[in-house]
């Protein structure tokens, strides 16, 4: 209660309302966000990890906040520089062409894109679990029974790419999201498809085969149904005929990988089976925690000729408590020669 001076009403008070104005100077315009950016429709919230040219955060729908997603932004200009370092023929967009057409419960959806800003975001189905790595870095192995049931999971996400002949060329727990932290119930999804390639050719269940180009593709199998869009395969069509290009992470590297980039192998390209060796490095990775190859003094090379020559063993403690029948399926997918490897079937 203020007392008005000028015009007193016999001594009494009268109400008076005072009004304030701030203005925030803090240099920048108050400008609306475009249509087309990422945070028109998702507020954006914690980082949940990084990678080379990425970064993936934690959002929630603005118009649904129960709703919570993954939102993974690509630095146009860093993929550009990670392109050109690699000569590779990838585009910026090749993870999303290719999500946008694959539906299967082992692989991570892709809901949406947006494209300002010099980034590219990809919103993607959240896994609440986490990457398979930070789980195996904190909690250490899976026991056999939670890893066989993660493994299978896996192997049949790799058999729908494979049926559909595209390989995805860095398969590595990073790229393996769990959907909770119970391991024991927990499901596992492959992510990360930004160097996945179309194999052309026969289908012969090695090295390439034309796919299915039918609409809706359908496989009614225990895992649920699946489903890749025809126009996705013609832009992979496009991206190759045969794997030629040194990518992925090298702990993860098949021996042919690396020796198509060797003078005097008479190696020239690759196929589905890198995809079946690496998932022999993650499967001794969930037993174990600890990688069968390391690089300890960083020297890359050295490292190359331990892969090339399988210079790997189950010489930790914690293979003691895996079966030899778990112990011999790491063997057949770890087998240098790739014709002797174990098919995803």
């Amino acid at each position: 209660m203020l007392y008005n001076a000028d015009k007193p009403e016999d001594g009494k008070p009268v109400k008076q309302v005072a009004a304030f104005m701030f203005q925030v100077l803090d240099g920048k315009e108050d400008v609306p966000k475009a249509e087309n950016d990422v945070e028109s429709r998702y507020d954006i919230r914690a980082e949940l990890g990084s990678g080379n040219f990425s970064k993936v955060y934690y959002g929630v729908d603005k118009d649904d906040l129960d709703k919570a997603v993954a939102i993974k932004r690509v630095s146009l200009e860093m993929f550009e520089k990670f392109r050109k370092n690699r000569a590779s023929k990838l585009t910026v967009k090749s993870e999303a062409d290719v999500l946008k057409g694959l539906k299967h419960p082992g692989i991570c959806e892709l809901i949406e894109t947006f494209e300002c800003d010099n980034n590219l975001s990809l919103v993607l189905e959240l896994c609440k679990g986490g990457d398979l790595l930070k789980d195996l870095l904190e909690r250490g192995p899976f026991l056999e029974t939670q890893g066989k049931r993660i493994f299978r999971q896996l192997l049949g996400a790799i058999k729908f790419l494979h049926d559909l002949n595209i390989v995805h060329r860095d398969c590595k727990p990073e790229n393996v999201l769990l959907t909770s932290k119970c391991r024991d119930t927990n499901a596992a999804k492959l992510s990360d498809f930004g160097l996945a390639v179309f194999l052309g050719g026969a289908a012969d269940g090695k090295t390439g085969g034309a796919a299915d180009d039918k609409a809706g593709v359908q496989d009614a199998k225990a895992d649920g149904p699946v489903k890749i869009v025809p126009t996705v395969m013609h832009k992979l069509k496009v991206k190759a005929t045969s794997c030629r290009t040194f990518c992925g992470t090298p702990h993860y590297f098949a021996p042919e990988v690396i020796l198509t980039q060797q003078k005097g192998t008479g190696l020239t390209c690759y196929g589905k089976e890198v995809d079946m060796w690496s998932l022999g490095v993650i499967l001794y990775v969930i037993l174990s925690a600890v990688p069968p190859f390391d690089d300890d003094d960083g020297n890359m090379d050295a490292l190359y000729d331990r892969i090339c020559a399988g210079q790997w063993d189950f010489d930790v403690e914690e293979f003691d408590r895996v079966s030899v029948h778990a112990k011999e399926l790491v063997k057949s997918l770890m087998n240098v020669k790739r014709d002797l490897r174990l098919t995803v079937e």
